[in-house]
């Protein structure tokens, strides 16, 4: 998946740190928010969480977003909002492009001191809701339609960033924290949601994120959460519709991909230091999941 980051005026892949929770850098000091266009075209965003809250809307194709162990599709004109710390992920459609337009900003931009009545009687009681994780927006909603406007209007004045838009861009996302917290019940029962299988959930896809280069069995995933292997696999399948299995190729197929298109690392060493004890078996998956052979993505992307 690749986004344009409005902020460098670049297109980049995204990145991810030891861990599945997203490290994101601001390229102004002080103003804790980054507005990004993710392109999709039939790939995916893979499951992660942050400590910033996100805001987004579909500009183009269709956006299959999961929350939790909760999945929705997206259309043109549709949004979302996730709070922070909440599990996430997207995935476009085959052969479809997708664009999706989000602002991702820490809560502080917001409340400014948690001296502030902004933090005691808004965004505190948002942030520590587990069950308003988050919020899917429509256009045939009053106040959604609302609230979509104000990330809207935030996006767009970061192309470009021009001086004293920071103001602008604060007060549209107070005006998105604000209809949140007047329309949304924070302690809300959302069907399907479990605490404990989210929580052994990020457990688990620390540990593969921590451990991916290394020979990994059932048993060592399930570990990291304290569960058996069966409830390994019952989570995996409620929550990320996949398999430990799957899901650990895909992350690793990721991990080689980042590696080819930034790197001269032979693609040998590549295949060893993504966890993969087989370069044909890399080379088919690699072709499986993103169209070439490894050596071809890699002249595609470096020239």
């Amino acid at each position: 998946m690749k986004y344009y980051d409005f902020s460098t005026g670049m297109e980049q892949e995204q990145v991810f740190f030891d861990s599945r929770q997203e490290k994101n850098v601001y390229r102004t000091p002080g103003f804790s928010c980054a507005a990004y266009l993710d392109l999709y075209d039939g790939n995916s965003c893979l499951w992660h969480w942050h400590d910033e809250m996100e805001a987004g809307y579909v500009t183009e194709g269709e956006l299959t977003v999961f929350v939790n162990d909760l999945q929705y599709t997206l259309r043109p004109g549709d949004g979302i909002f996730v709070n922070a710390g909440v599990l996430h992920s997207y995935s476009g459609i085959e052969g479809r492009q997708t664009a999706f337009a989000n602002l991702v900003f820490l809560p502080s931009l917001v409340y400014g001191s948690k001296e502030s009545i902004f933090w005691t009687d808004y965004v505190q009681p948002l942030t520590g809701s587990f069950r308003l994780s988050h919020v899917v927006f429509t256009e045939h909603i009053a106040w959604q339609a609302g609230a979509l406007g104000s990330v809207r209007k935030a996006f767009q004045l970061f192309r470009p960033m021009e001086a004293g838009n920071e103001f602008a861009v604060r007060t549209y996302l107070s005006e998105l924290i604000l209809a949140v917290c007047r329309n949304c019940p924070l302690q809300r029962q959302e069907q399907g949601q479990n605490v404990t299988q989210i929580r052994r959930m990020q457990n688990m896809l620390v540990f593969m994120e921590s451990h991916y280069m290394e020979p990994i069995r059932l048993q060592h995933i399930a570990d990291s959460a304290g569960i058996s292997c069966r409830e390994c696999l019952r989570i995996f399948h409620d929550v990320a519709r996949t398999s430990p299995k799957r899901y650990l190729n895909t992350l690793r197929l990721q991990k080689a991909k980042q590696l080819l298109a930034e790197t001269t690392v032979p693609v040998s060493q590549i295949c060893v230091c993504c966890g993969f004890a087989d370069q044909s078996y890399f080379t088919k998956m690699f072709r499986q999941q993103f169209g070439m052979p490894p050596g071809a993505f890699r002249q595609q992307e470096q020239g």
